[in-house]
């Protein structure tokens, strides 16, 4: 059992050492994560003002976001080596966030984005492949310039609360007026896909 900890400490320091990873995590740092964060730091607190309706659970998740979001983006501004040393231990929870709080504002149906299908399959898979947070977790894993290794850490994470909140999501789209209809559809034509 003691061999374990020695181990992950040898894995962690090959990782770490990994040219490629240093050069993947620089590359990132400049041309993904630069634009996310502030993307993130500038449009959720409008979303939120916006979009929350004085729910505090909302306005707290979406800040802690916003937050964790400014937090890291100082790091990278000011210690831009530190970054990239530790961009997967830096990126987690802001990437472990932002799928939370769009989880929430879909289940509290925030945006009533679901209800705009009208009568088209297509439009339907559409709105819920935008509305579901797992479509972006897999955007941001193959945009997000991240070493493998990395991902088997940072991955099985964002994945946790996507499926947690699959039932939900579900049951909120059985409650769209109308949805019945283009849903058989839909799901007929995936079935003949596969």
């Amino acid at each position: 059992m003691a061999r374990l900890p020695s181990r992950a400490a040898r894995w962690l320091a090959v990782h770490a050492a990994d040219p490629y990873r240093r050069q993947v995590n620089s590359y990132a740092a400049a041309n993904v994560d630069r634009i996310l964060l502030n993307f993130i730091v500038v449009t959720f607190p409008i979303i939120l003002a916006a979009k929350s309706g004085g729910r505090p659970g909302l306005l707290l998740l979406g800040g802690c976001g916003v937050l964790l979001s400014a937090a890291v983006l100082a790091v990278m501004r000011r210690r831009p080596s530190a970054y990239i040393a530790n961009r997967e231990a830096f990126i987690v929870l802001p990437a472990l966030l932002v799928p939370l709080l769009a989880i929430r504002l879909n289940l509290a149906d925030v945006f009533g984005h679901l209800q705009r299908h009208g009568g088209s399959p297509l439009r339907l898979l559409g709105l819920l492949l935008l509305s579901h947070p797992g479509t972006w977790v897999l955007i941001s894993a193959l945009c997000g310039g991240a070493a493998i290794a990395a991902n088997v850490l940072v991955l099985p994470v964002l994945a946790l609360p996507t499926v947690w909140a699959s039932r939900g999501m579900c049951q909120q789209v059985l409650h769209v007026p109308g949805v019945e209809e283009p849903l058989a559809r839909l799901h007929g034509a995936l079935d003949t896909l596969q």
